[in-house]
């Protein structure tokens, strides 16, 4: 089964070709590292809105336990995607550069450098000025989560003030080395700071690549939803609500999968890379597009779906026909009945309609709504399986936390292979009602039969720096 995985960074090339070819209209040219030269305020502009997407890396797809590994193609893979699937200590060699860390750090640099020097620039007004600054201070925060949710601990209250977050680089210098890690509760505080104070300076919502004022309220809702601080939460959800309004260039759509994926829909997943990838239909739901280009769910069948995740689909929801038991070019179903996804080429890991509506819902059902809970809820699995079957039961809606637990299950659905399983994992492990769960992931032989089960460890919710980052930052603190 090897074969499958052929040739697989030569279409990640082409992927990336096609998609700064379809995209030509939508991003100036990419600016080498410390050229990033401007004097007038327009050009600002323009330059917020440079280097959105989050690249080729798809590190956190691996780290969830929604996916299982086929032994015979694992071993095929790099050392650093089989090292993050079995939650490995040291997934990284001495020579790789992950862009998992280093791409965020290209885009820190590159808001730091607008945000530091937009309000010495010619000839906007300073309302103008202060709009793109805060524009970038907001893009740099999503970054700052962003990393913090592989290298720094997950938060928790009553160590958030001792346990280590990451380094809050401010300044774009690209030859500094001496990085010191901010605690946890410094990182999210000041995530919540910069939001918060930019939040009244955003515009509307014009483009799903910036960051608009309902797409940064979003953000902040779930950085406070990490936090446990669920009323907070809910009430950037609810503010945001009023602005979630696309325009024609850019439309806002909750796909209706009940329409949407049948033949000719405006989302069918067509199964190819070329139409799907191209038209970017499923981009239409995300407030905020931060792609990551996904080879898991386009060529390799290294890595299906867990089992009992996909038996826990209704038999009618749509979302089914986004799997297939056939390997890639293949007529062979693979073995133990495993699934592999084929759709969503590029996952979305800014802010997307289905996140609004499940945080929303699951707010609300911390904070005691239940009845409101149930119609946010019930809306969503309405365009995702047909409306008399999306229907939450008595027994689960009039109880608290058996309707968190459902909620978090459905997100568990929604994204799977997509990588959001990963900060949910790290985000419940302080969460009371998640107690002493256990989550594990599987790898199987070519008969179909588990051959090995591995479990995630307290330690392992948080990544260790690689060895070139290190090296080059000897003062560093890594985590255990």
């Amino acid at each position: 089964m090897k074969k499958y995985n052929t040739n697989k960074k030569f279409v990640l090339l082409f992927a990336f070709i096609m998609a700064m070819t379809a995209c030509s209209d939508e991003f100036l040219e990419i600016t080498p590292k410390g050229k990033l030269i401007a004097s007038k305020t327009s050009q600002y502009e323009h330059l917020v809105s440079n280097g959105q997407p989050a690249g080729f890396d798809a590190t956190q797809i691996l780290l969830g336990d929604d996916i299982v590994a086929l032994q015979s193609l694992l071993s095929s893979e790099d050392f650093h995607e089989q090292g993050l699937f079995k939650w490995s200590a040291e997934p990284y060699l001495d020579e790789d550069n992950p862009g998992l860390f280093l791409k965020p750090l290209n885009h820190i640099y590159h808001f730091n450098k607008i945000i530091n020097e937009v309000m010495d620039s010619e000839g906007g007004t300073e309302e103008e000025k202060i709009a793109i600054r805060d524009e970038a201070r907001a893009q740099r925060a999503w970054y700052f989560f962003y990393l913090s949710n592989f290298f720094g601990q997950p938060y928790n209250a009553t160590t958030a003030d001792t346990e280590l977050g990451i380094p809050l680089i401010l300044e774009a210098d690209v030859n500094q080395t001496e990085f010191v890690r901010a605690t946890v509760k410094e990182t999210y505080d000041f995530i919540v700071n910069e939001l918060t104070e930019c939040i009244p300076n955003l515009k509307p919502f014009v483009h799903r690549f910036r960051m608009s004022k309902p797409a940064a309220q979003i953000l902040l809702g779930q950085v406070y939803v990490f936090m446990h601080q669920y009323d907070l939460a809910l009430a950037q959800f609810n503010a945001a609500e009023p602005g979630l309004v696309g325009t024609a260039e850019q439309p806002l759509v909750m796909h209706d999968y009940n329409t949407a994926f049948l033949p000719g829909g405006t989302a069918f997943p067509v199964g190819s890379f070329g139409p799907n990838f191209q038209n970017s239909t499923f981009k239409k739901e995300a407030i905020l597009c931060k792609i990551t280009f996904s080879y898991y769910s386009l060529i390799t069948s290294t890595f299906p779906i867990n089992k009992e995740l996909y038996d826990s689909f209704h038999e009618n929801d749509m979302r089914k026909i986004l799997y297939t038991d056939k390997p890639y070019r293949s007529s062979t179903p693979l073995p133990g009945s495993l699934l592999r996804k084929k759709g969503l080429y590029t996952p979305i890991i800014g802010i997307q309609f289905s996140e609004y509506h499940l945080y929303k819902a699951e707010c609300m059902a911390r904070t005691g709504n239940l009845a409101g809970a149930v119609t946010e809820l019930e809306y969503f699995l309405g365009k995702r399986m047909p409306v008399e079957d999306a229907v939450v039961e008595a027994s689960i809606a009039e109880d608290q936390n058996a309707l968190i637990r459902f909620i978090i299950e459905e997100r568990k659905r929604e994204f799977a292979l997509q990588g959001h399983r990963w900060f949910d994992l790290r985000r419940l492990s302080a969460d009371p009602l998640f107690a002493g769960e256990t989550y594990t992931k599987s790898i199987y032989d070519d008969n179909g039969d588990i051959v090995e089960t591995i479990t995630l460890t307290p330690e392992r919710l948080t990544l260790r720096y690689p060895p070139s980052v290190m090296e080059k930052n000897p003062n560093l603190i890594d985590n255990h």
